[in-house]
């Protein structure tokens, strides 16, 4: 593996596949963090920036994709790999901010070496990202009031 990915961190609510991704990356020379949601991630992120983030799609309380938004907006020199059992094929799906993509349960993890690998260009990922866009949902600011008020958290960039 690329020198420059050795500092991997691994979000996903399955504990399970953190602790076997964990296992064979750290025997690859990879030093391994895990968080189980986008919030804990982020806490993670704050205490030291990752070479790699792996994250899933379907997460409670911060979604993957919540968290691939934040982190190309905040930390654009992290590469991001986004994986889900939903998504079929080997593209990212439209609308992910992420550099690459895995497909759980029906890719091989020599795959998502594969992918660890393909993505080591820092330039090619903050040119394609340095404008990812933020989703703000619509608060109503009251039960009659149609016009709404949004307050964004600094940190996670949650509304509020």
């Amino acid at each position: 593996m690329a020198s420059e990915m050795e500092d991997i961190l691994i979000v996903d609510d399955n504990p399970l596949l953190v602790s076997v991704l964990s296992e064979i990356f750290k025997e690859c020379g990879s030093t391994i963090r895990a968080a189980s949601d986008g919030f804990e991630a982020l806490a993670t992120i704050r205490e030291r920036v990752p070479d790699v983030l792996i994250s899933d799609l379907n997460m409670p309380r911060m979604t993957g994709f919540e968290l691939l938004l934040i982190v190309r907006r905040r930390f654009p020199m992290i590469a991001v790999i986004a994986m889900s059992g939903v998504y079929p094929g080997v593209a990212v799906p439209a609308g992910v901010a992420a550099d690459g993509f895995y497909a759980k349960g029906s890719s091989s993890v020599a795959r998502l070496f594969e992918i660890v690998r393909a993505i080591g260009d820092e330039a090619a990922r903050n040119s394609a990202w340095a404008v990812a866009p933020i989703w703000i949902a619509s608060v109503p600011a009251g039960d009659s009031d149609p016009s709404t008020v949004g307050v964004a958290c600094p940190e996670c960039l949650r509304t509020f």
